[in-house]
């Protein structure tokens, strides 16, 4: 394929994948109904917001200038399926960078909304996994009521005793009595976990919530306050495909086996 055509393709593929379908549909529309020399006053007067406006119209300069004996009709249905595909491939799954740190004016999820979003949609099974659990009120009460409307909350922390000192703080007791009430806590027993000669355990050290086996947050942050507000933390929140599910369980994996065990309010 010459460089002309794989330009235009590749700026269709940027379009379909950043702009809403409705705005796909409207620039598809103007593709089929004018001339090309008509086409970006059309783009400009008819996409609202700034940014979508913008790679509208160097879609069409690029094809303007690499491929222009392509009829806008093609174009317009080249959008059309590619939009399409976008939008199958997005409900099967889709990612999102999720960070704390400073602000740098760029688009991404910030970490405790995220994750509140994530326990707030679970219906049936929520899993939290965390090294430590510290002065989070908000997420605890998002926690406490995902269990009194019946969801199946599984928190599975790191033990203060079993870490050797790494933990001070008691994860059960910083949950709150509502949710060690409510919600079944797991933790790493000492005994089961591998040393080295020295007779150094290993950590709990992983973070991630599950939704549903749909919804999935993996994150360097703990469940505490410096995690959510000044900590640079990163994290990834994967909605559907089949992530999910596998790391639901494998927790579920370890529980049954009793590597890892509930405790008891």
């Amino acid at each position: 394929m010459s460089a002309g055509p794989a330009a235009v393709l590749e700026a269709g593929r940027v379009l379909a994948a950043e702009l809403p379908a409705s705005t796909i549909e409207s620039i598809a529309l103007i593709l089929e109904a004018l001339p090309p020399a008509s086409v970006e006053s059309a783009i400009r007067s008819t996409v609202a917001n700034q940014h979508y406006r913008a790679m509208a119209v160097e879609f069409f300069r690029v094809w303007r200038r690499e491929a222009s004996e392509v009829l806008g009709q093609s174009l317009a249905l080249g959008l059309r399926i590619a939009a399409h595909c976008h939008a199958v491939a997005d409900d099967k799954q889709r990612l999102d960078l999720v960070w704390t740190g400073p602000d740098m004016g760029l688009a991404y999820r910030h970490t405790q909304p995220a994750l509140l979003d994530l326990i707030n949609r679970a219906k049936r099974r929520l899993t939290v996994v965390s090294y430590v659990v510290y002065k989070v009120p908000i997420v605890i009460t998002a926690v406490a009521e995902a269990a009194r409307r019946g969801v199946d909350v599984r928190l599975v922390v790191e033990d203060a005793e079993a870490s050797d000192g790494k933990v001070a703080f008691n994860a059960l007791a910083s949950l709150g009595p509502e949710v060690a009430a409510h919600a079944k806590v797991f933790v790493w027993p000492a005994d089961k976990r591998p040393a080295d000669g020295a007779g150094h355990h290993g950590s709990l050290h992983a973070k991630c919530a599950v939704a549903d086996r749909d919804w999935l947050l993996i994150s360097s942050a703990n469940l505490t306050e410096y995690a959510f507000t000044l900590n640079m933390e990163l994290g990834v929140l994967v909605r559907g495909g089949a992530l999910p599910a596998r790391v639901d369980d494998y927790v579920s994996a370890l529980i049954d086996n009793r590597t890892l065990e509930r405790i008891l309010a």
